[in-house]
């Protein structure tokens, strides 16, 4: 049994803002306080230490063929498996998901992820395009192919890319992407996942897109949605020329809509890898920047690409997406609607976190950047006069709370009994909070990181769902999808999240 006592704790759940208390561990969750200390108890003093829940990142790229591929492409720049656990748990993250696998090449994933040592990690799989998937949507058979595809895949949640896939930019939503959205979002309702549907929108970083993710959300008509990296699509203007933030509108959009949630998608200054099944993007970027590149086919039915990039801060554009992120999370009624994430590596590396973190908690550090930044830039959006700052409860909620809740995790993302035992623990640098690396990280009940070094190495868990499905119909078109299942060996260690 482990006692922590003396720590301050942060958990919007319960309204903790600091408040001195103790927590009991047994095993892999938190208990209450037993009416009689065991003979066998570790006390970890967490006097000046500040105690939150294990972050959770909701959109990540970390594993499987496409990650490879730009490893070969860009050496020496992306972590390999295992730095992804370490580096991860040294920040005190212990639930990673992995946001883009190809259902067909799932079993690499799943390889990968057997080495990713401590982290909780589900797979979003991707859908909305292939042979198949119109064949059964025509049919009216797609909840069905659907729930077969997740199970066959290990996935956790369905993950739509540039509805429709139009070949051009366009600021509106063509009748088939409507009717893909509309028909996914009763799929995902119908089969009870955890997750709502993760759709990347179309135009994405494209001036004057805010027009079309407001037309998706309207689709939506008030069912459960989650919206990917909304900083490359909340963009106002006609041109790059007139191109401006769209964060006042992307942030009114996620107040009149309760039902909605985002992740961010950051911008941080410096080297970037643009991964993305977004294939028009990808084509537009390959020739604005003529630099080496890679794209990705699968089977005919999918396909992806790969550009090296740099956001410079003396950019024009640069600087405006890295004040649009900032301006999402400072313009926010309810930051637990929306997530701290860079959708690694596409906008910046996922340990760019800490930096993020203290933008948004110090005006002061912020007007320190502002001298370095593209005037610009900084000036086509309202950063220079937000002067909000972010509580250590509010960075618990776009970090742990929020993301927990909206992938359904009930026992994740907060300190109540019952809650697993994955915690981080912090202490202060300068005066600061220093979120940069954590003092403590305590994951299913066993310190793993101690006094800021890596303790001891567990393996991590795949989350995944298995939802119903009725295979009558199915068998003639699936005979020959046996080879692409996941079998239960790629699966080393897993927890099955129920469907609602």
């Amino acid at each position: 049994m482990l006692k922590i006592i003396n720590g301050r704790i942060f958990d919007p759940e319960q309204e903790l803002e600091g408040e001195v208390r103790d927590i009991w561990i047994q095993g892999d969750k938190i208990i209450s306080p037993p009416q009689k200390e065991p003979e066998e108890l570790e006390v970890l003093d967490a006097g000046g230490l500040m105690v939150m829940a294990g972050a959770i990142d909701i959109h990540t790229h970390v594993a499987g063929p496409l990650v490879n591929r730009a490893r070969m492409l860009w050496p020496g720049q992306l972590p390999s498996a295992s730095e992804v656990g370490h580096l991860y748990t040294l920040m005190g993250y212990t639930t990673i998901m992995e946001a883009a696998v190809f259902p067909f090449l799932a079993k690499q994933v799943h390889e990968e992820f057997n080495y990713i040592p401590f982290l909780n990690r589900g797979a979003y799989i991707l859908v909305g395009e292939g042979r198949l998937f119109h064949e059964f949507l025509e049919e009216k058979k797609l909840k069905d192919y659907m729930a077969w595809t997740l199970s066959a895949a290990g996935g956790y949640g369905l993950k739509l890319v540039n509805p429709g896939k139009p070949p051009e930019f366009s600021f509106s939503l063509s009748q088939k992407a409507r009717e893909i959205i509309q028909c996914l979002l009763e799929v995902n309702s119908q089969l009870g996942l955890p997750h709502s549907l993760h759709l990347h929108c179309n135009n994405m970083s494209q001036p004057g897109n805010m027009r079309i993710t407001e037309e998706t959300v309207k689709v939506a008509n008030g069912c459960p949605l989650h919206l990917a990296h909304g900083q490359f699509h909340c963009y106002e203007g006609e041109s790059w020329g007139d191109v401006s933030s769209g964060a006042q509108a992307m942030a009114n959009l996620l107040a009149r809509n309760p039902h909605l949630t985002m992740d961010v998608g950051q911008v941080s200054f410096g080297p970037a890898l643009t991964m993305s099944a977004d294939a028009s993007l990808q084509g537009r970027l390959r020739k604005k920047r003529r630099s080496k590149w890679a794209r990705l086919g699968v089977e005919g039915e999918m396909e992806a690409g790969l550009i090296p990039i740099k956001y410079a801060p003396r950019n024009r554009i640069n600087t405006m997406q890295w004040a649009i992120g900032l301006e999402l999370f400072l313009l926010a009624e309810n930051p637990g609607q929306l997530f701290l994430t860079t959708d690694h590596p596409n906008a910046g590396f996922f340990t760019a976190y800490p930096e993020i973190i203290k933008l948004l908690m110090s005006r002061e550090y912020r007007r320190e950047v502002f001298s370095r930044v593209n005037k610009k830039g900084l000036a086509s959006t309202s950063l220079e006069y937000l002067d909000r700052e972010y509580s250590p409860g509010e960075v618990a909620m776009i970090t742990r709370s929020g993301p927990a809740r909206a992938l359904g995790l009930e026992s994740k993302g907060h300190l109540k009994v019952g809650a697993d035992a994955d915690l981080s623990l912090y202490g202060c640098r300068q005066g600061r909070l220093d979120f940069s690396r954590a003092v403590h990280v305590i994951k299913g009940g066993e310190v793993v990181v101690r006094d800021g070094e890596l303790a001891r190495e567990l393996p991590g868990t795949t989350l995944l769902v298995h939802p119903d499905y009725d295979v009558v119909g199915l068998e003639k078109s699936l005979k020959d999808m046996a080879s692409y299942q996941v079998e239960d060996h790629y699966l080393q260690q897993k927890e099955v999240v129920e469907c609602r």
